[in-house]
């Protein structure tokens, strides 16, 4: 019986001593990242037999057969810029889809931002934001971010997007690029 609570006593400071120390683990910061999605509910009487909708699925097609290099033929991108309006969900789809070439993508980031408003600000801050993006998306969607800087409506907001990617940021490109246009914001 003595043995017993001894053993149990024994057992009882050897827990005490390993739960008493703190465990330090090196955290590395990173951003949180959300799911990718699009930041336009989806129309619900947007149907493929639409003819905005068939109009953009031929651009597309043309679009993804077209050898880009880096720039698609200005008359395609013109088409589909003429029928984006309802079909902004659709397009950032394909913008989010990482199957897709990174130069279409692109593209459609530049169709997308004709649409000045604060959610595709935000769509442009999150796709620059996520790592797992490619280089050219994260690129374009800087870009495209920092034009809001001119904007004192989204001025304060997309300084503050563009100050707490330099706390997360591991890409010294990117990083240079940051205060590249915070420096020039400010003049």
């Amino acid at each position: 019986m003595v043995g017993g609570i001894s053993l149990l006593v024994v057992l009882a400071s050897l827990h005490l001593k390993i739960t008493s120390h703190p465990i330090e683990v090196a955290r590395e910061r990173r951003p949180r990242l959300g799911p990718k999605t699009p930041v336009h509910p989806p129309d619900p009487e947007m149907r493929e037999e639409n003819p905005a909708y068939e109009e953009m699925v031929r651009v597309l097609d043309l679009l993804r057969e077209a050898d880009s290099g880096r720039e698609y033929p200005a008359g395609l991108i013109r088409r589909l810029e003429a029928v984006s309006l309802p079909l902004l969900y659709e397009l950032e789809m394909v913008a989010l889809d990482a199957g897709e070439e990174a130069v279409l993508r692109c593209a459609l980031l530049g169709v997308l931002s004709r649409y000045r408003e604060e959610a595709m600000r935000q769509f442009f801050a999150r796709l620059f934001a996520d790592p797992r993006e490619d280089p050219l998306i994260r690129e374009t969607a800087l870009d495209l971010l920092s034009t809001y800087l001119e904007d004192p409506v989204y001025r304060e907001a997309t300084v503050r997007v563009l100050l707490s990617s330099l706390e997360f940021e591991t890409d010294e490109d990117f990083l240079g690029r940051i205060r590249k246009i915070l420096r020039a914001g400010d003049e």
